[in-house]
């Protein structure tokens, strides 16, 4: 090297040789000037060379690049038809740089910005698109308000080959490059004169110097550079996961995204199906395959890999258009009732598989940018809330199962305001002594306190968790929310939990229940994949029906039969379908917020099946918070579970089963109201005996005349009374045979406590003070809640009632012994 440099420095500077001219000398001169400062010129090449590589350069330089492995394609999903709902592609997308279109990194500094309107206006026409989606797509900004570099239009283009594809993109460049040509031009000029003259000034002063300001002023520019060099439309060919249904069943699907794992690349399921079976969707990475560079030709996803494949295609139960169908009633009920959100899921409740599953909003799993907030969130198996009176049928169904319950058991609804334990409970349908069916049919609560009281915590926890509440309902779903019952013993549980409230479900569990009724008393376990099959064929996984009995056939008998009413003159009459028939139960919840129940957050659901006969689809629709009026489950939801199911079972072919006219224009069954004195004194017993059994009569019996003498106390109502009896032709010896509870007067604690035991019935309190009547109480094993002040004036369960079934009595306190006797 010294030789070299010494060689130029003489023949660069030395000229002692006399026989050369002068001009001549002049023209050596500059000759060895140039060659000097290409010489300075190649060395800063292979600098700006060696520290700014091109990334496909840095990308086949890599050993691991050249022999990382990938997986094969990522299995399809279909839907129970067979239609495609996902599929990997090798394909082209169409992107934009909504940076370089705008010729700036913000809105305040672009600079072409006037063309972009007609931009977008031409790659709308050439491909067929929405203008205003594609005007949106070339303006995507990210958080900062900084134009992005990147913004995909179309994810893949399938109805265009990939010719047509590059031509199209290239006469859309071109008249762009046209557009901004001048300008472009101009701040060419501009960056490039600075730079250049930064760099002669640096290599006459300082070569080290002169590069360093070279870099440093390269790299302040390089936004400029890249705005004004980069396309502004260009076409990208990689594998692609497509969701061709779009939103439809976003959320349930979920999306998978490709991302190095380990030594592969490969699509990994995030959320929704993708993320739960992403074991079987994925398969087994190909040892043999490698990736062949970053420049792909575009071939068959059949071929592109080679080695072989253990991917699974999922073969779902959901139907894209029942789906279809539940999501568009679905935001349009929404919509209409200026709700927040909703959910709604269909399945088979003989086999428990899902016929459409809707959480909404959703999104559209092909954009990215749609994946935001709760739209990603599967709300069926994720979100839990406490129902209300959906779960009357829990209640209902233990009652019937455990014998404490006949459709004609006579229930005190107390008019519609019921004092338990301090608090007022109130019913919308104000009713007095009303028959069981009645009381489910009209969804009272206060008949439900009182059927809880009857059943106890425990029961009522038993058949909570035998209808699946408490435990996972199924186990495609990894993400399921398992929900909780209420441990605490307190007489507010037990009012709560039997109206639906101390207990949380998600919606899965809701349908799971309604199932039982509806396919005979089995609980199911619901499922959303049917069989998972590779591409040779053979069946990776194949669902098996889990199916246990929980309910006798007379149980689920007349627990359709109720839910029949609900539908044809209960509550929910507004999910009545003419050509199917249809039962359910409405429900109505507060939510829980800061230790109190919200008025104005409520959950309005409706949970049936249909057609009564032989039920092929169990459906339950929620709606949250609801603004219009009125807010309640039967006004809310049951139209949604109306149209959707009526659609559901004309799209299955199932065979009509309308509604009787005979059933509409039944008669109504015989209801004691409170506020109507008439109808209390007039109370036939002949009637009863011909709707219940004949072993249920002294019961029922007692059960009118004890709700008389609580309900009923003037002296003119008790004339009003005689007469009746009379003109009915009930003689006083008829009277005097009835078993009657007088006050008890003259009889100790110790007696009291002595007859209950050897009779194993329920004491008569009336008349005894709050301490005598506690006494017995504690004695017996039996809790209790206390209202008022003095001398027991009622009680509940009534006197004579089978001890064994007595968890709790309520004891109404009012006036002196007198009073009560008077009464009485």
């Amino acid at each position: 090297m010294k030789f070299f440099w010494s060689r130029v420095g003489s023949f660069t500077f030395d000229f002692q040789d006399e026989s050369v001219n002068e001009d001549n000398k002049v023209v050596i001169r500059y000759i060895r000037f140039l060659f000097f400062v290409g010489f300075l010129f190649s060395i800063g090449s292979l600098f700006w060379v060696v520290l700014n590589p091109r990334p496909e350069v840095v990308e086949r330089a890599n050993p691991k690049a050249s022999k990382r492995s990938v997986t094969l394609p990522r299995g399809s999903i279909y839907d129970r038809a067979g239609r495609t709902v996902a599929r990997s592609v090798y394909l082209a997308g169409l992107y934009c740089s909504p940076r370089d279109i705008a010729g700036g990194e913000t809105p305040e500094i672009e600079r072409y910005g006037e063309y972009k309107i007609e931009f977008a206006q031409r790659i709308a026409s050439a491909f067929n698109l929405d203008y205003d989606y594609v005007l949106k797509r070339i303006n995507m900004r990210n958080s900062d308000g900084k134009y992005l570099r990147e913004s995909v239009i179309i994810k893949s283009i399938t109805d265009l080959s990939p010719h047509e594809i590059e031509v199209l993109v290239k006469d859309l460049n071109k008249w762009y490059e046209e557009r901004i040509k001048p300008q472009k031009s101009k701040d060419v000029d501009d960056v490039s004169r600075k730079d250049m003259k930064a760099f002669m000034r640096g290599l006459l002063s300082n070569l080290k110097n002169a590069y360093a300001k070279l870099l440093k002023k390269s790299t302040e520019n390089a936004s400029n550079r890249e705005v004004l060099l980069g396309p502004p439309l260009f076409v990208r060919y990689k594998w692609v996961r497509e969701y061709l249904h779009k939103e439809i069943a976003g959320n349930i699907i979920g999306f998978a995204s490709l991302e190095a794992v380990g030594d592969s690349v490969r699509f990994v399921g995030k959320s929704g199906i993708e993320h739960d079976w992403d074991d079987y969707l994925c398969g087994d990475v190909s040892k043999d395959a490698k990736l062949e560079g970053v420049s792909v030709n575009v071939g068959s996803s059949t071929n592109y890999f080679e080695g072989k494949s253990s991917v699974g295609n999922l073969y779902l139960t959901i139907d894209m258009n029942i789906q279809a169908c539940l999501e568009r009633e679905l935001d349009k009920r929404i919509d209409e009732c200026n709700a927040e959100d909703g959910m709604g899921i269909i399945l088979d409740p003989h086999t428990g598989a899902i016929l459409a599953m809707a959480s909404r909003p959703s999104y559209d799993p092909n954009l990215p940018e749609t994946r935001v907030g709760s739209a990603i969130r599967n709300k069926v198996i994720v979100d839990r809330f406490e129902p209300g009176s959906i779960m009357k049928l829990v209640s209902a169904s233990a009652g019937l199962e455990l014998k404490k319950l006949t459709p004609e058991t006579l229930i005190d609804c107390e008019g519609g305001a019921f004092n338990i334990g301090g608090k007022i409970l109130k019913d919308e349908h104000k009713m007095g002594v009303v028959t069981f069916e009645e009381c489910f049919q009209h969804s009272s609560n206060i008949g439900f306190v009182k059927i809880g009281m009857m059943l106890g915590l425990d029961s009522i926890r038993e058949y909570l968790r035998k209808f699946g509440f408490g435990e996972r309902a199924s186990s495609d779903f990894k993400y399921e929310q398992v929900g909780s019952i209420s441990t605490n013993n307190s007489m507010a549980t037990l009012r709560s939990m039997s109206i639906g409230y101390a207990v949380a479900v998600n919606t899965l569990q809701i349908a799971r229940a309604y199932a039982v009724v509806a396919n005979g008393g089995y609980l199911v376990e619901p499922y959303i994949v049917e069989k998972v099959v590779d591409e040779r064929g053979a069946v990776l996984y194949q669902h098996k029906v889990k199916r246990e009995k929980i309910l006798s056939d007379d149980t689920v008998e007349i627990m359709k039969s109720l839910c029949y009413r609900v539908v044809l003159k209960g509550t929910g009459k507004k999910a009545c379908i003419p050509e199917y028939k249809a039962g359910g139960k409405t429900g109505t919840a507060y939510l829980a917020e800061g230790g109190n129940y919200s008025r104005d957050r409520i959950i309005a659901s409706f949970c049936g099946f249909a057609p009564l006969s032989n039920p092929r689809v169990v459906a339950v629709i929620v709606i949250r918070y609801p603004q219009t009026t009125p807010r309640y489950g039967g006004y809310v939801s049951a139209p949604v579970f109306k149209n959707v199911v009526r659609y559901t079972l004309s799209y299955l072919n199932v065979p009509p089963d309308p509604v009787d006219r005979d059933d509409i224009n039944k008669e109504k069954p015989l209801i004691v109201e409170k506020d109507d004195e008439d109808d209390i004194e007039g109370v036939n017993f002949a009637e009863f005996e011909r709707i219940i059994s004949p072993e249920d009569i002294n019961r029922k019996r007692e059960i009118a005349h004890y709700s008389e003498s609580m309900m009923c106390r003037s002296s003119e109502s008790r004339k009003n009374s005689v007469q009746k009896e009379e003109i009915s032709g009930k003689s006083n010896d008829d009277e005097k045979s009835m078993d009657t509870f007088e006050p008890q007067i003259g009889k100790t604690v110790e007696e009291l406590i002595h007859q209950s035991k050897i009779t194993n019935a329920m004491p008569n309190l009336i008349g005894l003070t709050k301490l005598q009547a506690l006494e017995i109480l504690e004695s017996l094993g039996i809790g209790y809640e206390c209202n008022g002040y003095g001398r027991v004036a009622s009680q509940y369960p009534f006197p004579g009632y089978p001890l064994k079934d007595v968890n709790i009595c309520l004891l109404s306190l009012s006036g002196s012994l007198d009073d009560i006797l008077m009464e009485n």
